[in-house]
């Protein structure tokens, strides 16, 4: 089983991937480590005044962090892990989305 993690927070996806570690230790979870993947960044602009000015600008930029681990699911960890995701679930912190994938 994958578990991806995305966040526009840098610093929430590092505090809450630290919690998932600890979580996973917690339950004896075989949890494989945790995977930078790389960054998404979007780059709007937008003109101040639609009609003179129009060397006036405005940039936003949005960046999407995203971390990858990856479960070993066996048999009898089976019930363990259903613990584990539903804890995940209850326990998600706004501006965090999670995506598993089996």
């Amino acid at each position: 089983m994958i578990i991806i993690v995305k966040s526009f927070n840098k610093s929430l996806i590092n505090h809450f991937c630290s919690n998932l570690i600890n979580e996973s230790k917690d339950l004896n979870i075989n949890l494989k480590g945790m995977v930078n993947l790389p960054r998404k960044q979007k780059i709007f602009t937008i003109l101040k005044s639609p009609h003179v000015h129009s060397k006036s600008k405005d940039q936003f930029k949005i960046v999407i962090h995203k971390r990858l681990f990856k479960l070993v699911l066996s048999l009898e960890s089976k019930m363990k892990i259903i613990k584990f995701r539903n804890s995940i679930i209850e326990n998600l912190p706004t501006g965090i989305s999670i995506k598993f994938k089996f």
